[in-house]
């Protein structure tokens, strides 16, 4: 045979190979199936999966006195939601910033912020079960968490997100109502307060303690104008009860946006626990009654650009107690600040930088600084970093 008949028989065999190599591998991954069946795949369409996170470095300060500099997590909550039905919808969010130690009262991890289905009964109403966001008013929990630089103190302090059930009604389009019944904390008094106050007498803890969520949601001027009021009254014991209502309400002008929160939580017992923290020591433990928590938030954000981004948030909490006489007395007035500048670099995607300042600064009152050996304080955190919560679905 002829070199150049062998050179053309092995090259036609080799590409018989190759066809026939090449067709395997379709057939292979033809015949197997798909770890999310086909027909399903087109539930993924009403799922959102999303990775919520706030990254960045900061570096702190405590009465003017650097105390160091760190790259930091501050916020990272992995979040899966969506429609099974046009009926039944779920969510699910996880804190991986938080304890992954299960609760005593719910039996759920800390860090879980959802675990919640929603079933929409027809076009008025919806209910939900499970573990969800306390339906606090106010404009400030209602945002996105790795949006918030620093929290105002009740928020702060707060379960924020408790086990149970709620009632949504859509009277209009722009307004709705929702009731919630859910339990009041996620640990037991025991646990909160110490096992040596329950058996001292301190505190009647309920046997079936509850907590009452109320809210109203408007909207007015085609969204200029926004409103999210809440009342809501805890049980913490056999006769002692929280009492808290928020107020919150946010203009859209063009490229501006102003909000404004007003708060308040009268305490037959200190749940809030700034007061009961001060003043507690290792080797005593306080409960501490008949306190009064106060809050005004404001933010305001300017989109000088598509791209640019100018905001100031700024808020004062009051802290305060009764005295023997039955007169509340202010303990600690806190002042806080905010500006920041954030960068949105892609048109596309939900990706901003920021840089930003907190300060702080505590003041104490002459009452607490002689009941209670106080003294003032500031701190301040300058940070930078990224914001996103990134769309994977």
């Amino acid at each position: 045979m002829k070199l150049k008949n062998l050179l053309l028989l092995i090259l036609v065999f080799g590409a018989s190979q190759i066809s026939f190599s090449q067709l395997k591998q379709a057939d292979t991954v033809s015949t197997y199936k798909s770890i999310i069946p086909v027909e399903r795949q087109s539930l993924l369409s009403n799922v959102d999966l999303i990775a919520n996170m706030q990254f960045g470095h900061s570096s702190d300060w405590d009465d003017g006195s650097w105390q160091g500099s760190k790259f930091n997590m501050n916020q990272f909550r992995m979040e899966i939601r969506g429609w099974v039905t046009e009926k039944l919808y779920f969510r699910f969010r996880h804190r991986y910033t938080s304890s992954f130690e299960p609760q005593s009262v719910d039996n759920i991890i800390k860090g879980v912020d959802y675990a919640a289905l929603t079933f929409k009964v027809n076009e008025k109403w919806s209910i939900t079960a499970g573990k969800m966001a306390t339906d606090w008013g106010g404009i400030e929990f209602d945002l996105n968490p790795i949006d918030i630089y620093t929290y105002s103190d009740i928020i702060e302090q707060a379960d924020n997100y408790l086990a149970g059930v709620g009632a949504t009604y859509q009277a209009t389009k722009d307004h709705s109502f929702g009731l919630q019944l859910l339990n009041p904390r996620t640990q037991t008094a025991e646990e909160i307060y110490g096992e040596d106050v329950i058996i001292g007498g301190d505190i009647e803890t309920a046997k079936a303690p509850w907590a009452g969520v109320f809210n109203w949601r408007g909207s007015f001027f085609d969204g200029k104008l926004n409103t999210l009021w809440h009342y809501s009254v805890f049980n913490e014991g056999d006769d002692d009860f929280q009492n808290y209502m928020a107020f919150g309400q946010q203009l859209n002008l063009n490229k501006w946006s102003i909000a404004y929160d007003y708060k308040l939580s009268l305490e037959d017992v200190d749940r809030t626990g700034i007061i009961r923290n001060l003043i507690s020591t290792n080797d005593q433990t306080y409960v501490l009654r008949n306190t009064r928590y106060e809050s005004h938030w404001l933010s305001v954000q300017h989109r000088i650009h598509p791209q640019w981004q100018l905001s100031l948030t700024a808020f004062v909490d009051f802290s305060s107690v009764k005295n023997e006489m039955g007169d509340y007395k202010k303990v600690r007035n806190a002042y806080s600040y905010i500006p920041a500048i954030e960068y949105y670099p892609f048109k596309d995607y939900n990706v901003k930088l920021f840089v930003n300042y907190v300060g702080r600064v505590f003041r104490y009152t002459d009452f607490a600084e002689d009941t209670f050996n106080l003294s003032n304080g500031d701190t301040g955190r300058l940070s930078f970093g990224i914001i996103t919560p990134l769309n994977f679905l």
